[in-house]
């Protein structure tokens, strides 16, 4: 997750590149299959817009299409510590509940659909090398 605020953006940039030395020190132990970049705490701000821009320059294709969006929901329920799933009834409009509840089923139906695309590819490569364990 990177929020896109510039102490945040400089934070991940020194993340990115330490993970960018330990992949190559350790290639051939470390597989990373998908690398994907989660916007959070994403406001409409022209300060968070410049700053996507920015991400989206320096990141592209690893940042994901959904975001993570700031509303008072997600904030109630952070600070309850618990998901936004665990509510029984919005402390709040209806609206805003409704808008975190979109918000985070869009990002963890992407999560997820990235997820099945990698075990395809692994079944597939298992396949094509006639895995024992795939014949059964």
């Amino acid at each position: 997750p990177i929020v896109p605020h510039m102490y945040d953006i400089s934070s991940s940039v020194q993340y990115f590149k330490i993970l960018e030395q330990i992949c190559e020190l350790y290639a051939e132990e470390i597989n990373v299959q998908r690398l994907n970049i989660l916007l959070t705490k994403v406001d409409n701000s022209t300060e968070t817009m410049n700053n996507i821009a920015v991400i989206n320059g320096a990141y592209g294709e690893l940042i994901l299409s959904n975001r993570m969006g700031l509303t008072k929901e997600l904030q109630k329920s952070a600070s309850d510590q618990i998901s936004i799933y665990e509510i029984d009834q919005p402390r709040g409009s209806r609206d805003t509940y409704n808008r975190a509840m979109m918000l985070l089923d869009g990002v963890n139906a992407e999560i997820l659909l990235g997820v099945r695309q990698i075990w395809q590819q692994e079944i597939l490569t298992r396949m094509e090398k006639n895995d024992p364990v795939l014949k059964g």
